[in-house]
């Protein structure tokens, strides 16, 4: 009879486990990031910055075939960042010394790991450095 318990007891014991994925599984948070662009009166791009713990230059952002991507406005920055897991939470704009706008993107991207967050961002290389990082595909 007590065989009979503890095995039932295990046997839900094991059951409950195996209905929570959750529970051994990392679970996923959402890390956020800023796009600033710098614009001059005739809205072209003078500076964009993907900012958070690294500032990147999206104006230095090569595709898989090694050719620098152009972007015209933070809308295709965006666009291209879409295909990358980031989406769009909020935007705002200020002007500055009558002859700049400043625009700020607020962007979230879901990961399990903090180093699934720049997948997909191949930079050009540094000056006097021959190589470039290497595109990261999405998993």
């Amino acid at each position: 009879m007590m065989k009979r318990i503890l095995f039932t007891v295990l046997l839900f014991s094991v059951c409950s486990l195996a209905s929570t994925p959750s529970l051994y599984a990392q679970s996923r948070h959402k890390v956020y990031r800023e796009i600033w662009t710098k614009s001059n009166c005739f809205n072209t791009i003078l500076s964009m910055e993907l900012v958070g713990k690294e500032e990147i230059d999206l104006l230095k952002i090569m595709d898989e075939n090694e050719n620098r991507i152009k972007f015209s406005s933070a809308s295709d920055a965006m666009t291209y960042l879409n295909k990358y897991g980031w989406n769009l939470e909020s935007t705002s704009t200020t002007t500055y010394d009558k002859d700049y706008l400043m625009s700020f993107w607020v962007i979230s991207k879901e990961v399990e790991k903090d180093d699934e967050i720049m997948d997909g961002i191949n930079l050009m290389p540094k000056k006097g450095s021959k190589k470039t990082l290497p595109v990261q595909k999405q998993k």
